[in-house]
């Protein structure tokens, strides 16, 4: 259940409690803005094994927390709560996405591996429509062409 001696694994942690210590590498960090939440910091993390979990930041922690997780660097999180997520284009498969607050902790934690944990789909199964639309998906690519920009009216 615990990875080393004092965190959990992200495949098993639940929304039922907010006390979890969990050790993960920040993959990827992005601002965002909606309406119905206004501007948040979005992150993805993976722990050891490889379990993704999107996670995110208000604004009003992005200035406390924000500077704590550099993406490729690995950070111990303690204090958070889940919620389900469901939907499209969700960009980790965890039925949960963790949500900072103002008790949220992060601190150093060293080195865990350099591993990316790059999950890659085929280009096949993106074409023909197979992959599940309810998740992003990692791909790598070779820009053949490069032309002039072209604005298309639509």
């Amino acid at each position: 259940m615990t990875i080393g001696s004092s965190f959990t694994k992200l495949s098993v942690i639940k929304p039922f409690k907010t006390t979890w210590k969990s050790r993960v590498k920040v993959l990827h960090s992005w601002r965002q803005f909606t309406g119905m939440s206004g501007e948040t910091m979005e992150y993805v993390f993976a722990d050891e094994e490889g379990t993704k979990i999107h996670a995110t930041c208000q604004k009003n922690d992005i200035r406390r927390l924000g500077k704590d997780l550099p993406v490729g660097e690995w950070r111990a999180i303690e204090h958070f709560s889940l919620t389900p997520v469901s939907g499209q284009y969700r960009p980790t498969m965890h039925r949960s996405k963790m949500s900072f607050s103002i008790n949220t902790v992060i601190s150093n934690c060293g080195s865990q591996g350099d591993d990316l944990f790059i999950e890659l789909t085929d280009y096949t199964d993106i074409f023909s429509g197979d992959h599940d639309n309810n998740y992003l998906v990692d791909i790598m690519g070779q820009i053949l062409d490069v032309q002039e920009l072209k604005t298309v009216n639509a």
